[in-house]
């Protein structure tokens, strides 16, 4: 899009965008009149000094003074001193996060869930959000040959899913047979993580996503008990590598999937088993229309839609 430049302004001087989106260092401290500790701008001053013309930042970004026109994204309201109380369906957001939500003149959703819960959550209008659907990348489409010996079920493991790590291990507890004699758990070190899973594991912290795509492809089931992903983007690629998912109908899983999942309650064993063994009923005709009916559903999930989307948002910001 060769009418928008994007700046990235950060306090981390390993933030990088691509060789397209330049990095400019700020610190938060300092004011509109005096330089930071450093001799770095603050961010109100390299906004002045750049000349932009829209900030596009966090909803739970803190706050800054500008006249510039404010932007907000929301994946989720997993957000830092957000209180989530047993049996409500939304929580209780942080009152910067309000106030942010007030100033600003649109906010960015990757789903219909998200644009319903920044509604309800921080009390704005639905038509100051705009949707704009994450995408699947095309390494997600290729067929592998499994890198894993042996059959297995992953564990995607990140803020959504690791609360409910106890739920795959109590389930493995109460029926081991039902599972498959590895778990490959693929995400960062959990400082929570149990010293025994139940069942021999291979971890996986980081890989790229032909290598991610192949282990949910051949995985025997891909068990993602998470609660409150506003995007969806776990979920869409493991259908669009044709894996047999199991995850709870939360936040944006049943938007974006349909009924290709198997769905349980993330914070309950029982259902978890439950759900598992109905998956192992299914005739390999039914799984393979299951895989089929998944690819389909994400076929036109493309990063450049979701960026057409952003760029429109902020030319409409402008306004």
């Amino acid at each position: 899009n060769k009418d928008t430049n994007f700046v990235c302004f950060s306090e981390n001087k390993n933030t990088m965008l691509g060789e397209a989106v330049p990095t400019q260092m700020v610190s938060r401290k300092g004011s509109l009149f005096r330089s930071a500790a450093g001799n770095l701008p603050s961010l109100e001053q390299a906004l002045a000094q750049s000349n932009a013309e829209v900030l596009l930042t966090t909803i739970d970004a803190p706050s800054i003074r500008t006249k510039i026109p404010k932007l907000l994204f929301a994946l989720d309201m997993m957000l830092p001193g957000t209180r989530i109380y047993k049996n409500k369906l939304h929580p209780v957001v942080p009152r910067s996060v309000k106030r942010n939500c007030a100033e600003a003149r649109l906010i960015i959703c990757p789903s219909t869930y998200m644009q319903k819960t920044c509604s309800t959550c921080v009390e704005v209008g639905l038509e100051k959000t705009v949707l704009a659907r994450a995408g699947v990348e095309a390494a997600f489409g290729g067929e592998y040959a499994s890198i894993i010996d042996g059959p297995y079920m992953l564990f995607p493991m990140n803020r959504y899913s690791c609360p409910y790590i106890g739920t795959i291990t109590e389930a493995i507890k109460r029926n081991p047979g039902l599972f498959s004699p590895t778990l490959v758990i693929l995400g960062p070190i959990y400082k929570k993580e149990p010293a025994n899973w139940g069942v021999p594991i291979i971890r996986v912290e980081k890989c790229p996503d032909d290598i991610m795509s192949n282990l949910l492809q051949n995985a025997d089931a891909v068990l993602y008990p998470a609660q409150g992903d506003g995007s969806g983007m776990v979920a869409m690629q493991a259908l669009r590598s044709g894996a047999m998912l199991l995850t709870a109908k939360s936040g944006a899983h049943y938007e974006v999937a349909g009924t290709v999942p198997f769905y349980f309650e993330a914070d309950n064993p029982v259902s978890m088993l439950q759900i598992m063994r109905r998956m192992l009923d299914e005739s390999p005709e039914e799984k393979e229309q299951r895989r089929q009916t998944g690819r389909t559903l994400v076929t036109d999930c493309a990063w450049e839609k979701c960026t057409s989307k952003i760029i429109s948002a902020i030319k409409r910001g402008m306004l």
